[in-house]
């Protein structure tokens, strides 16, 4: 009974970390599309700036220029905020419990998780420590490891819905300066 209550809860961390994995990924992802959106963007802009003139060297300024460089810093802006936002996913969360009151129970360090096995001296002071524990206080540190992945899986969750805001708007400014990068250009 025991050991088959060790394996759900070990089947739970995994999902978790597949949770955990999937914000990441999708998060690196989307700082992927908004870098080539500003790539994309910047090109535009220099492409639309030159339009619509006989002088190729001079850049004249026209009523949908400015236009065209104020959605060029409105895109900057939500992409920047979009960016941040993703970071906020993909940055490490190294809390080894919830509760810091109860963090290493009272000089315990944890045998699951790697920031308190770093911390054992030697191997052998951690083999030391697994076999000295016995199976109640292996499976109270796997819920503890499973308590703390959950809110790990739940603050990325978090998180990375609010990246759409601001990547939506990015976008929407980017084909604003698509439209009128064409329009200045052929005039």
């Amino acid at each position: 009974m025991e050991m088959e209550k060790n394996e759900f809860y070990f089947r739970v961390l995994q999902r978790y970390d597949h949770y955990i994995n999937l914000a990441n990924t999708k998060a690196s992802n989307t700082i992927t599309l908004i870098s080539s959106l500003a790539v994309a963007a910047t090109g535009l802009v220099g492409w639309g700036m030159m339009g619509g003139q006989a002088d190729e060297n001079i850049i004249s300024i026209s009523s949908e220029k400015v236009i065209l460089i104020m959605c060029f810093i409105g895109f900057g802006f939500f992409a920047f905020k979009g960016y941040l936002q993703c970071m906020q996913v993909i940055k490490p969360n190294l809390k080894p419990t919830k509760d810091p009151s109860t963090d290493s129970k009272k000089g315990q360090l944890s045998t699951i998780f790697y920031g308190h096995v770093r911390d054992f001296k030697s191997t052998k002071d951690f083999v030391d420590a697994v076999e000295n524990t016995n199976e109640k206080g292996r499976f109270e540190d796997l819920l503890s490891q499973v308590h703390v992945l959950a809110e790990i899986t739940a603050d990325k969750m978090s998180e990375y819905s609010k990246v759409g805001f601001w990547v939506n708007f990015s976008f929407i400014f980017f084909l604003i300066i698509l439209l009128l990068s064409f329009i200045i250009r052929l005039g």
